[in-house]
């Protein structure tokens, strides 16, 4: 019994002393990405640890360890347009403590500052930059929406020893009644644009029917036009012959003779009234 009491005896002085030694412990390391926030006494000192290894004050100094590595925050808000649209984003924030300011972040704002400070700006800048844009300004100048935000966010954090380093919008979301308005609209368009194109198409048809009627006509034209030439050739070589070959009768008397025997069939004329056959002058007939 007497042995039981001593180890235990044991056990309670060897922790002590652990609480002891550990609470006099004076060596510190700050590791990679952390700066140390002096604490004497409870309260926060202007000292701030760098990377590496510190010797503290046993027993007055506490060390907080904060992360001064990059972070990321998300907040999803909604905010009206230029034309009073309701648009809804995530903004992704890309930022991280900064280093020199640990000391007033962990005195005046605490580990909340995602909830605190970072939501509530975030919330505020998305309102003060998509109030500049109308809706369809959203969509289609995006990169200028992003770049009025993320002005408004370095300048309002750095009030509070946030750094922004890079910041990021998702799709902007609209009304239910405004996706339909932009359906509708994108269906309009289409259907106007496929209108334009049948009507070209049928401009084109009515030019080709046009000229194919010009063609048409053009050749009915030459051909009519052909055959009026021909026609007047032809009586032009006509009227020569004739001409011709009245000037050959009148020159040449005896072809006249030749040309009505040419013409006669051998059968001589009947006559009524006499018997006798009246004599033909062959040289008289023309």
């Amino acid at each position: 019994m007497e042995w039981t009491r001593k180890r235990i005896t044991t056990i309670i002085v060897g922790v002590i002393l652990v609480i002891v030694v550990l609470a006099s412990w004076p060596f510190v390391i700050i590791g990679a990405g952390e700066r140390g926030v002096v604490l004497r006494w409870g309260a926060v000192q202007d000292k701030i640890f760098d990377e590496g290894f510190h010797i503290k004050t046993p027993y007055a100094d506490r060390i907080v360890k904060v992360d001064v590595k990059i972070q990321k925050s998300e907040t999803k808000a909604s905010a009206a347009s230029k034309d009073m649209q309701i648009v809804t984003t995530v903004i992704a924030i890309n930022f991280h403590q900064d280093p020199s300011r640990v000391n007033w972040i962990h005195q005046n704002i605490g580990k909340e500052f995602k909830d605190r400070i970072i939501s509530p700006a975030v919330d505020e800048g998305l309102k003060a930059s998509t109030a500049q844009f109308t809706a369809a300004q959203l969509i289609t100048q995006r990169p200028a929406v992003k770049t009025l935000v993320d002005e408004f966010l370095k300048e309002r954090l750095s009030k509070y020893g946030l750094i922004v380093d890079e910041i990021s919008l998702t799709d902007f979301d609209f009304s239910t009644e405004y996706n339909k308005a932009i359906e509708a609209k994108q269906v309009a368009e289409q259907n106007a644009k496929k209108a334009e194109w049948e009507l070209a198409q049928k401009k084109v048809e009515a030019q080709r029917r046009v000229a194919e009627a010009k063609a048409d006509a053009e050749a009915k034209i030459a051909i009519a036009t052909a055959e009026a030439e021909a026609i007047r050739v032809k009586a032009i070589a006509e009227a020569r012959a004739i001409e011709i070959r009245g000037e050959a009768l009148r020159k040449n008397p005896e072809l006249v003779k030749l040309e009505a025997v040419q013409r006669w069939d051998g059968v001589l004329p009947k006559f009524t009234g006499g018997g006798a056959i009246p004599f033909i002058d062959v040289a008289n007939v023309t």
